[in-house]
């Protein structure tokens, strides 16, 4: 698989992407911004 690496931390992802909308743009419950963002960047973590 294809790898590229993000930011300035040079976070490693395959170049097959997830797209531009966030994980929880449409779909309620909508959680409170902080945890969204540590939820997402847990998932993006672990695949």
């Amino acid at each position: 698989m294809k790898k590229r690496f993000l930011g300035q931390n040079k976070l490693e992802v395959s170049c097959i992407g997830l797209g531009c909308m966030g994980f929880t743009q449409s779909y309620p419950p909508f959680p409170e911004k902080r945890i969204q963002s540590q939820q997402s960047e847990k998932l993006l973590n672990s695949a």
